[in-house]
């Protein structure tokens, strides 16, 4: 039987006093190498040249775009690592991965855990969702989960606090044929094996995060997916903040890292906030493009927050750089967010975690820092 769900214990060495890493999402664009992906990879070449500090790199989905999108080939998977290892800086280091809603379309869902990191090394995949524990400094560590969206969408799950009760979440919202397949990317949720997996991964989630609260050395708590909870565009993904969020919150993650989305943003979900619920599709109001927007009176770029205020939802899903998502400003969501861009092509972000505070900044393909988000650990002061 395969193992699905795997611990891995990434020890750095006790001198290091923070923890560095690129996230970069929906960038696989193997159908054409000239444009996009090459600007946001030299940018990110460019950057690690002059920030030694970057330990890895963390892909939240969408790694291959191919013609034949059921059946990708290695030739696919060698052109999209050539992205990392044509480069000086990248060559080396590690890519942990999670599947995008393009991978989730190939016929062997296994496919890119079992074949890249065979060829290519830096390539970590170890299953379709997995859990790693880095350490930081001084015996403290950060907890990651690498959650497969595309299965927790489509499980027969149900969160509820009061009773415990399960109901096919998978139908449950999602009975919109349009907006399943535009809002969430061609899934397949009528498939009983994607339905049963996904039931499998919430049970792996509950099992982790129950062991997570047993362990006195994490500080910080992160998830990394593809699909966003909270959305400025068409709705909110429903079956997550019906299920996975509420998951998420109980447990306190500091950090939730998606892409999916063709722009970068940032939102935030309050731990005291009542969770609405909702039922039906919303409207589609007034969508724009090629925006920066601020939300709120100020047009900061740089926020700062206490740990134990809220779960951010951190997005970056412009490292392909061949398009962008639409923005919808006046789209309800129960995210509060306080900067969306979808004008710039291409990018990354830079995730910098010490014991005593978290930095997110976005970088452009210039190498330019265009947003800052920072979470404090008010325990430490």
């Amino acid at each position: 039987m395969r193992q699905v769900a795997l611990l891995v214990l990434l020890v750095l060495p006790f001198s290091a006093l923070s923890l560095d890493f690129l996230v970069l999402g929906d960038f696989g664009w193997t159908l054409n190498l000239t444009n996009g992906p090459i600007q946001s990879f030299d940018a990110m070449d460019s950057y690690v040249s002059t920030h030694n500090e970057i330990s890895f790199l963390i892909s939240v989905g969408d790694n291959l775009y191919v013609k034949n999108e059921t059946d990708p080939t290695m030739e696919d998977v060698n052109l999209m690592m050539s992205l990392f290892e044509n480069r000086t800086h990248l060559k080396d280091k590690y890519i942990w991965g999670i599947r995008g809603n393009h991978d989730c379309t190939q016929r062997d869902p296994w496919f890119e855990v079992d074949n890249i990191t065979r060829e290519h090394p830096t390539w970590r995949m170890p299953g379709l969702y997995y859990e790693k524990r880095f350490e930081i400094a001084g015996g403290k560590r950060v907890g990651v989960l690498f959650i497969d969206s595309c299965l927790a969408i489509c499980a027969n799950y149900s969160f509820d606090n009061n009773s415990n009760t399960q109901h096919d979440s998978a139908n449950n919202f999602m009975e919109d044929e349009d907006h399943r397949h535009f809002g969430f990317g061609k899934l397949n949720c009528g498939d009983s094996w994607i339905q049963q997996e996904g039931q499998k991964l919430y049970t792996w989630l509950e099992t982790t995060l129950n062991s997570w609260e047993s362990d006195p050395s994490l500080v910080w708590k992160f998830s990394v997916q593809h699909h966003p909870m909270f959305d400025k565009y068409i709705t909110d993904e429903l079956n997550l903040t019906s299920n996975l969020l509420p998951l998420l919150l109980q447990s306190k993650l500091d950090l939730y890292l998606c892409g999916h989305k063709h722009y970068a943003s940032h939102s935030y979900y309050p731990y005291d906030q009542v969770t609405p619920t909702h039922t039906t599709l919303l409207s589609q109001p007034h969508c724009v493009s090629e925006q920066e927007l601020f939300f709120s009176n100020y047009q900061l770029r740089e926020e700062t927050y206490l740990k134990g205020y809220a779960l951010h939802q951190i997005l970056q899903g412009s490292t392909g750089g061949f398009d962008s998502t639409p923005v919808c400003p006046g789209t309800p969501t129960m995210g509060r967010y306080t900067w969306l861009n979808n004008r710039e092509r291409g990018g990354f972000t830079h995730v910098s975690v010490k014991e005593d505070k978290i930095i997110v900044k976005w970088i452009n393909v210039k190498g330019e820092e265009i947003y800052r988000v920072n979470i404090l650990n008010d325990q430490m002061f």
